[in-house]
């Protein structure tokens, strides 16, 4: 019976994977095959790529073959994380470049095509991001559960205003916009007034009726708990003279709200 030192099977790998990237087995099982093809570790027998099961495996710095290799760095080369704020100013700066180069001056029409191939857009997709640990609409769960670590890093309340900078590439959506860091609140709000001025949110004062965008119903619950609240912090984002009418009608009365249809076609 052979030995092998400083090794672990093939389902540690795949408990440990599945842990700590939150996959499915399966998906744990394809991931550890990449991370043996980019040779961080390698089966000890070199029998196999990776499987589920019984079989070793081991790093290459615990090979004794290759740790004798005299042009190889022994041991774990520590670098520490990149503040927070460079991380940002990069990805402004790969944002800005794609605004730049594929979408028009006032972020309706987007040339995803070009996008999609360009080597800005290949450095940005590698950038994760969460938002809070909301529920989407029509949906029974939210998306971390209770134990999910990534609940310690989701927002602890809604920001309403991030509903007017969010794209999914349809033409009744916001415009595509880029944000900075440092003013990030000021420029949400002239994205809601922006979204919102320009008929998003549509009052008939004659009729007492509102037409308003989708997005104000299927995310209504992080602007008011009803139709009149959702109207009132609307109200903070529309011309000053139309927010004080809106005011004093939703003071009066309770004017009707209908939803404009929803226009899926790309932004292109």
């Amino acid at each position: 019976m052979r030995r092998f030192t400083k090794s672990f099977s093939g389902s540690e790998a795949v408990d440990f994977l599945s842990e700590d990237q939150y996959l499915e087995r399966e998906e744990a099982i394809e991931f550890g095959r990449k991370l043996a093809s980019k040779l961080f570790f390698q089966h000890v027998l070199e029998e196999n790529l990776f499987e589920d099961g019984n079989h070793l495996y081991r790093f290459l710095d615990d090979d004794p073959i290759v740790s004798q290799c005299h042009n190889i760095p022994k041991g774990i080369i520590d670098v520490k994380p990149k503040p927070i704020i460079d991380i940002a100013s990069r990805l402004r700066f790969l944002s800005c470049a794609i605004l730049e180069a594929y979408v028009s001056e006032d972020g309706k029409h987007i040339d995803y095509r070009s996008i999609h191939g360009s080597e800005e857009f290949c450095k940005l997709s590698k950038m994760v991001f969460y938002g809070g640990n909301q529920r989407p609409p029509y949906n029974l769960m939210k998306p971390f559960s209770p134990k999910d670590k990534r609940v310690m890093v989701a927002l602890p309340y809604a920001e309403p205003l991030i509903h007017f900078a969010l794209v999914c590439g349809t033409r009744s959506g916001p415009a595509l916009r880029c944000y900075s860091p440092g003013d990030i609140d000021k420029e949400l709000m002239e994205a809601a007034r922006s979204f919102l001025r320009n008929g998003g949110l549509i009052i008939g004062f004659d009729t007492k009726v509102a037409s308003a965008n989708k997005i104000l119903k299927w995310f209504s619950i992080d602007f008011g708990k009803n139709e009149m609240e959702v109207l009132k912090h609307s109200s903070n984002y529309l011309e000053p003279a139309v927010s004080e009418a809106l005011l004093e009608l939703l003071a009066t009365s309770q004017p009707k709200v209908m939803y404009q249809p929803y226009d899926w076609g790309l932004n292109c």
